[in-house]
Parts: C-alpha cells; structure tokens; sequence
C-alpha cells in the first residue's frame, strides 16, 4: 500500500472523528528501530516505507544479535476485547535449520522508549530505564534445536516480568507453555510466515495469550492457546523480533504488521502428520504376560510374551493423544503384527483388538515389564472391536448378538458381552476356515464420519503372504464415536503363540484405507433353489456336499423346471483371470433329447431375493427371475435344429441375455454369439455329462466365451469359442448359474454334482461343431477343404465369414440326398471349423456344401473305412 493511501485512511478517520462517529479500524504499525538487544544488523525502512512495513538486514548472516521493535500507542485488553498484533514476515536467504532459538519475538509494554534515527538505517529505541518490559515472549522451536530455557524453566512462549524481552534469564518470568513446532522437527525456512498475537484478561484473573506463527504453504506450524495465571500485563507499546547468528538468514521484511482489538485470534488448522505410537501398557482386561518394551524399543515398537502360551488374557494397549475423524479425514491406524511360537489354531477368539477412546488413563511403569494403564475407574471405552475367527472357531457372540467387528459403547473393549454395543459386521475369514499362523500380518484400521450421520469402518488382518484375510467395509448406524485415543490388543489361552510382536504402529488422517484383495478361493454353489415359479412338478433335493443339488419327480417336468445357484460373492474376471465354471449333470430316464429342452448360463442378477426353504422340497428364490445380465446356453441334441431368438429375428444355440429372465430367448436387446451344433448329430440321452464355461475380458473391451458339455461315455460333445464384442458387453460379473429343464423328455431327474466357480485359465475346447479357430475377422467369405482327405471316420471342414451371416452346412451323397447338416443359424463373423463324422455312412465321395448370405460354395471330400 502507498504511503499516500495511508495518509488518506488517516484524514478520512480524523473526518469521521470530528463528525462525531466512532469508529474501530486496525491500525497500522510505523515505528520501527533496533532495540537494546541486538543491532547486528542495519534497519531498512526509509520515509518512503508504507506504515505496517519494515525490514532490516544486510545480506549477510547476523554476527550477533539483530533486532527490531514496531512501537504504538499504549492499547489496553479487557475482558471484552483483546489486543491483537498480526502481520506478514519473510525470511530472506535461508532459515533457522536447527538452531538453538535462532528468532525471538515478544510483545510487550514499555513506558521508558524513545526512537531515535526513525527512518535511517540507525533508527533505535532508546531505553532511559531499566529493562522493564512487560509481556509474552515466543521461542519457536526450529527442526531438532533445543527447546528455550533459562532460570530453571524449559518451554516456547514465556512470561516477560519487568526483564529483557529477549532473554530466557533476565525476564522475570517463567514458562507457561512448551508447545513444538509441526510437522515434528520442522525447520523454518526461507519464505513467507503469517503471524498473529492475542492477550485478552479472562474472568478468573488470569490472561489467555494466543499465537501463530505458520508457513504459508503450512510447512511449518507453531501456535497454541496459554493460560498466564500472573496476568503480566493487558496494555502493550510495541511488538519486537530478534534474529541470532546461528540463522542462516540474511535478510528479513515484515508486511502489514497492525494492531487491533476485538475477539482472540483463531489458531489455524495444524498440519497433521502421522505419529508413531509410543505408550505402551497392559490393561485390566488381562495381564498373564509382561510387556516387553523398555527405553530401547522405537516409537511404533511394542512387545509381550512370556516364552510360553498365555495362562489367560495378556493385553497390551498403545496410547496416543485423541485424533477425530471428520467427514473429509479418516481416522487410521495401521501397523504390523508378528505371532512367534504358533497361532491361533482354532481356537475361539484367539485375538481381539480394539480401536477406542477412553477418558480416564494413565500409563504407569513405562518402559517396564509392568507397564500399565491405571485409574481406568468405569469400563467406560467408546469405539470399534474386531475378533477375527481363525481355523473352524465358533464366531463372537454374546450380549452384542453374534459378529466378529462391533460397537463398544460404554463397555469393556474386549468383551462381547459387556461392550454396551452390537455386532456390526459377521465377515469370515478368507480362504474358509484360513488359521492365523505364526508369521506377519499387516493390520489397519479406518474410521470416517459419513454425511447421513454414520461411521463407515473399515479393517484389514492379512498375513503378509495372503495365507490369512480378514477384512471389509461396515456401517455403524449409531456413529458411536469420531474421536479415538487408543488402540488395544488381547490374546487368549487359545493360543499357541508365545509372543507378539508389534511394528510401526502409527495413527493418521487421511482418505479411508484401502481393502487389499482377497485371496481367491473356488466357490462351490450351495445355494440352490427353483426360481421364476418354474417348478415343473418336481420337487427340490439339497445335495449332501456343496456344489450338489437335485431337482427330480416321478414323472419328467409338466413345463420348465429352474434351478438357479448363487454365489455366496459376486465373481468380476479379469484379462489376468477368467472366470471358470465347471460341474456334473446327471440326466436320469433320458436327457435333452428334446428341441431346445436343456437350457443353462451364467448370469448377474440383484432381483432374485432370498431363499425360502420353509418346504425343503420346494426351496426357492422369493424374487423374480427377471433382470438378468450373461451367457445363454442351448445344447442341441440328434438333428433339432438351433433355437429362434425371437426378440432380435435370429437363431442360434447360445447369446447373451439383457435384462430379461434368464430362460428367455425373446429380449429385444439380447444378442447372439453362435450357433454351434454338437458333433455327429449324437442324441443327448440319460446319462452323466461334464460342463465347463469360461469368460475372459480381453484389453479391447470384449469377452471371449468358451463352453463345453460332453457326455462321460464321449458319445456327445457340444463345445465352441466366441468372441463377444457387443458394446456395451451384457456383463462384466456374475453371481449365479441356472439350469432348466424342459418337457418332451423322458428324464425324471437332473442332479447337479460339484458345480464350481473358479478364477484362472480359460478351459480347452479341443473340438466341436463351429468352433471359432481365428479370433480376428476375415475379409472374403471362404469354404476350405476338409482335412484329412481322405478321412476315416471324421475329417475337419472350415468356413470363413466376414460378417454375420444366416450359415448352412450340409453334406451330400453322389445322388444330391442331404447325409448330414452340420450348421443351421446365424453366426458372427469369424473363422470356424466343423466336424464332419461319416462312421455310420457308407464309403464314397460326398460333396459339402456352405451356404451364407448371398455366398455359396461347393467341395468334394472321400470317405474310405
């Protein structure tokens, strides 16, 4: 600001004055000159510096001491209002590194100044007393320097009693606040620092002194609240700042330095920066093992053990200053955990452990065998408990119902039965049935304030090489508490482990954590039960194992009957992973035989509801067979021919259901992929068939699907490879398969046998009618010649298409009589390959025939037995 816009602000106010109207305005600081203290370097400030401003400095670090103080008129604190101080400094050249108090600066009263020099190089306030300031001095601490101390005191913000208003010794005064700098050890650099100060007299006599001193970017944070019980004084004359020779500054300007009264000054949000925790004790929960710690151990470290299984509960709590979660910062807690001598085995709640804050703690005996959290008075911890299950332990239960994360409300951290809360989430451990064994674990824990007045918790316990899982998301609708204070461990008899080791435990806020995967396990379906309605008058079998399942009747189906199977997760392949479905189906009193009679895929779905099993023998799903996304599946059997989709005017044997039932081939925005037929024309008889079916998403955004259902004896085989490059794909996951049955068939039961979902390499289709051999797309239509010719008893024709096409495939005998039909339907672009198998024909020449589009082509083959 100009000078002149300084001296217009002054005419305006006397304007104002004189009128008759009060006014209040902040009121610039222009009196500036050395002080007694320290004049190592020269002032800058000239009659031409704004008021508010001012510098001092000679581009070279200080010999000494070099200071500077900005006088005002005497302004007096009351209980109303306080005087504060506030401006803008820059260091110039470097900053304090870890100097010893390399910068000072107080605010004080002074009723023995003169300045003299004003507005030379030489300006300097003259004491014609004593050293008799009166005030507050601030000593920020810079990197790993040593905290100000003097007459027997050790802090950062001190009293100014009749002394030097620079001195830790000739002050008069002593301590009333140690606070450090933050981030932990942070150094103040060169750059720009906002500051403020505020003194207000409080109606118990005492002062409340407020400060700041932040870098602008918060690279460095240094300000807190004070209570001085001595009242030292409320009127101050002047603000000083003090630079020592151990900084590394060489210049230093101050901006808008002014002087007002009204409410404290806020004290600016601290740069947060994670802590190790550093407090460790056992609690009253359990004490059968000494605590390990003493004052070797780092800050995060922790340890207890006795060289022997725990006789009962042995605890460990690590305490830390109270962090609050807010809705834009988690609270988290992470660190590493090492079981040494054994695990868990299967024992019931080896482990629990806690994060909770808790009011009435304090350790005793740290850094000992005996260290421990005293005066706990109530049970009165608030927050969050986990109990993982490890091996085929029974699940927490008690009081909070039966979980294995829950509320600890009013309660004890480690008990289920007297934590005043409830169960918040059941998740198991992963692979099913996974022991904790001894080795590392990485754990973590995040806490967030939701804006619909929730708390999302969130946790993860995985041993380091995934062998154990234990994690996920839950909501407590009860938001029992943001703010948490400590985190607690508890091991039990269960347990065969004989110490435990902690690593770098550490507290944060920050972004929620992040689940690690979990381990992947094959699921085998044990949820079974008929959907849509669709019964057929037959009743529902539970198999004795999971993946087993049994529909059947004294009678083959009067209509459809639907079996559908979900996952107890949802399943998302990857271009890494595929997603493998494998199984048995037995077809007992005939099979498929029938047109289009076996109907199968895989599918999402979120309308099918839940299971009702009230009547065992019609166990169902309560929701709709509607609003399904996947893979149609359509086998053929002797000569039928492939099915009509109606809904889109094609034919084909398998496609992708939209948002349709499952069974229906009617949806105007399913599609087809194929319209492969099985080889030989076999007939699809009783009998016990393998299945398989993969999806692999492929990096161009489409899905390759590949499918194979083959008889046990090898006498029918329906097998194929498509690329699906519909846009968008029907689905990217899944989480159910289904199998129907239709009538026209002799079978009076189809049992399903060890149906598996798994994650890995797509499934080998060696053969099949219309099998896709290229995965790219040709440009010409193309009939090629069979090999081997001659051939006995099958031989291997290939067509090309350049486009979807309605494709026949027939073969004819010398006198034109059709002998075989290998296509009938519509079929994507793409190379495939056919099988034509003659062993039940007579030897001889036969003519194949390909018919696409407007495309026909004709070769000879010779059959020789």
């Amino acid at each position: 600001m100009k000078k002149t816009t300084y001296v217009f602000i002054a005419l305006v106010a006397a304007f104002l004055f004189l009128n008759g109207i009060a006014i209040q305005a902040q009121t610039p600081v222009n009196q500036w000159g050395k002080t007694a203290q320290g004049g190592a370097w020269p002032v800058l400030n000239d009659a031409a510096t704004p008021a508010g401003e001012a510098g001092l400095g000679n581009d070279a670090v200080p010999t000494g001491w070099a200071t500077i103080r900005g006088g005002f008129d005497p302004v007096q604190a009351t209980t109303e209002k306080a005087v504060i101080v506030r401006g803008k400094m820059e260091l110039l050249g470097g900053g304090g590194g870890s100097a010893y108090t390399h910068m000072r600066y107080a605010l004080t009263f002074n009723d023995s100044l003169n300045l003299n020099y004003q507005n030379t190089d030489s300006a300097k306030w003259v004491e014609s007393g004593k050293l008799n300031h009166y005030g507050y001095e601030f000593c920020p601490r810079t990197g790993t320097g040593i905290m100000a101390n003097g007459s027997g005191y050790v802090g950062t913000v001190w009293q100014v009693k009749n002394g030097s208003w620079s001195s830790n010794w000739s002050n008069g005064g002593k301590t009333i606040s140690a606070l450090k700098q933050a981030p932990t050890d942070a150094e103040m650099v060169a750059g720009e620092y906002n500051w403020a100060i505020s003194v207000q007299p409080l109606a118990d006599g005492t002062n409340e002194v407020r400060w700041s001193l932040v870098e602008k970017d918060n690279k460095y944070w240094f300000a807190g609240i004070a209570i001085d019980s001595a009242a030292v004084s409320t009127q101050f004359n002047g603000v000083c700042f003090g630079f020592n020779n151990d900084s590394k500054t060489t210049k230093v300007n101050f901006m808008e330095v002014q002087i007002d009264l009204g409410a404290p000054i806020d004290i600016p949000e601290k740069p947060w920066e994670a802590l190790y925790v550093k407090e460790w004790g056992k609690t009253v929960q359990g004490t059968a093992w000494p605590i390990l710690n003493d004052a070797g151990y780092f800050d995060g470290d922790a340890g207890i053990g006795g060289g022997a299984r725990p006789t009962g509960w042995s605890t460990i709590r690590g305490g830390f200053d109270p962090v609050q979660a807010t809705a834009e910062k988690a609270v988290i807690v992470r660190g590493k955990l090492e079981l040494v001598g054994g695990g868990g085995g299967s024992g019931y709640t080896h482990l629990r452990y806690a994060l909770t804050f808790k009011d009435s703690l304090t350790l005793n005996y740290q850094n000992t065998d005996s260290a421990m959290w005293a005066n706990e008075g109530k049970l009165n911890h608030y927050g969050y408990e986990f109990c993982p299950i490890t091996g085929t332990g029974i699940m927490s239960n008690g009081a909070w119902g039966v979980g294995t994360v829950g509320v600890v409300k009013n309660g004890n951290w480690h008990s289920t039965n007297s934590n005043g809360g409830k169960a918040i989430s059941a998740q198991k451990q992963v692979p099913t049935n996974a022991e904790m064994v001894a080795g590392e674990y990485n754990w973590a824990i995040s806490v967030q304030p939701l804006a619909d007045g929730t708390n999302e918790v969130r946790w993860s316990l995985v041993e380091k090489d995934n062998k154990y899982w234990f994690a996920g998301i839950a909501i407590d609708s009860s938001a029992v508490i943001a703010k948490f204070n400590g985190i607690c461990f508890g091991f039990n008899s269960d347990q065969i482990a004989t110490q435990v080791n902690f690593m770098e435990v550490q507290i944060d806020l920050g972004a929620p954590i992040d689940i690690p995967e979990k381990p992947w396990e094959a699921i085998y379906v044990n949820q079974w039960g008929f959907i849509g309605g669709r019964i057929g008058g037959w009743k529902f079998t539970p198999g004795d194992f999971d993946g087993d399942a049994t529909i059947s009747g004294t009678a083959p189906p009067t209509g459809w009957s639907a079996l559908r199977g979900e996952f107890k997760e949802t399943v998302a392949p990857t271009t890494a992973m595929a997603m493998v479905v494998t199984g048995k189906i037995e077809f007992v009193g005939g099979g498929f035989e029938a047109w289009s009679s076996l109907r199968y895929g895989v599918f999402y779905s979120d309308s099918a509801g839940t299971l009702n099993t009230t009547s065992v023998d019609s166990t169902r799903w309560t929701g709709t067979e509607n609003n399904n996304y996947g893979y149609l599946f359509l086998p053929q059997s002797g000569a039928n021919p492939a099915v009509s989709w109606q809904g889109i005017g094609q034919t084909g044997t398998y496609g992708a259901v939209v948002n349709r039932p499952w069974i229906s081939t009617n949806g105007a925005n399913d599609y087809v992929l194929g319209s492969n037929l099985h080889e030989g024309a076999a007939v699809a008889g009783a009998g016990v068939y393998d299945f398989a079916m993969s999806f692999a998403p492929k990096e161009d955004g489409t899905m390759e699907v590949r499918f194979s259902i083959e008889k046990a004896d090898k006498s029918y085989k329906w097998a194929g490879i498509a690329i699906d490059n519909h846009s968008p794909l029907a689905t990217k996951k899944f989480n159910c398969v289904a199998f129907a049955l239709n009538s026209g068939t002799t079978t009076t039961a189809m049992k399903l046998q060890e149906v598996k979902i798994d994650l890995g390499d797509q499934i080998d289709v060696t053969t099949g009618v219309g099998e896709l051999a290229d995965v790219s797309i040709p440009t010409v239509y193309a009939l090629s010649q069979s090999y081997p010719n001659p051939f006995n008893p099958s031989t291997t024709i290939g067509f090309a298409l350049p486009q979807s096409s309605n494709v026949r495939l027939v073969v004819y005998d010398l006198m034109g009589r059709v002998v075989a039909e290998l296509a009938n339907g519509h079929f994507n672009a793409g190379y495939y390959k056919v099988t034509f198998d003659a062993r039940n024909l007579a030897s001889g020449v036969y003519f194949y025939q390909l018919k696409a589009g407007d495309f026909t082509s004709v070769r000879k083959v010779s059959f020789s037995k």
